[in-house]
């Protein structure tokens, strides 16, 4: 795996709470922030007014970009979006059913049990080796950032591939990715941070959430 320039630092957020998240829904691509996103949005745009950002990145989804203007609204630095930084594309027959609902989670468990096969899909999903070199690529385009410390406010499963790029590379197994979604967290507006020394990927910080203790 290629990597961005020595000591670049990229910090990462995952968007603010929406209603799908709140009342455990899949959500659709335009799900906006509610108003218990919006009070953790401005709460993590307070918590990094002090950090010497040059530029914030968003997901061109809502739910990010609404994030990611909350930041950038106290900071004067430019904001632009990136589709590369998306959610991972789930099957739209998901969109708007529950997470315990039973045809979504045999839709789920297919989806898994089918991650090793790159030639299956279930219907128009982002499969594991699409969305796997969506992020790869995303992470090997830094490199062309004039900028040394960016944000980059994007979604939870996307978080996930980048910690598992940070730490294998393009070794990246769906074994090794399932392990990884399923054992480290990655909440709303948690920050990450990853540094890039002696030629790759550091994690100094993971899913730090303490802006929005007390948040009600």
């Amino acid at each position: 795996m290629r990597y961005p320039k020595e000591g670049m630092r990229i910090y990462f957020v995952r968007h603010a709470t929406t209603d799908a998240n709140q009342i455990g829904f899949f959500p659709s691509n335009d799900n906006p922030l509610n108003e218990q996103g919006i009070k953790e949005a401005e709460a993590v745009a307070r918590r990094l007014e002090s950090i010497p950002l040059e530029k914030i990145i968003s997901s061109t989804l809502p739910r990010a970009l609404q994030t990611a203007e909350a930041i950038r609204a106290l900071k004067d630095i430019p904001l632009e979006t990136n589709a590369a930084w998306r959610e991972i594309e789930r099957p739209s027959e998901l969109v708007g059913k529950t997470r315990t609902d039973e045809t979504a989670q045999s839709i789920l468990r297919d989806i898994w049990s089918n991650l090793s096969d790159a030639s299956w899909r279930h219907s128009d999903e982002e499969n594991f080796p699409e969305f796997k070199h969506r992020v790869y690529e995303a992470l090997l385009h830094l490199q062309d950032e004039a900028a040394q410390t960016i944000l980059i406010v994007t979604h939870s499963i996307v978080l996930r591939m980048v910690f598992s790029l940070a730490l294998f590379g393009e070794q990246v197994t769906p074994e090794m990715f399932i392990k990884i979604f399923h054992g480290i967290a990655k909440d709303h507006t948690g920050i990450s941070i990853l540094e890039c020394n002696d030629g790759a990927w550091k994690i100094l910080v993971w899913n730090d959430q303490r802006h929005i203790e007390g948040i009600q």
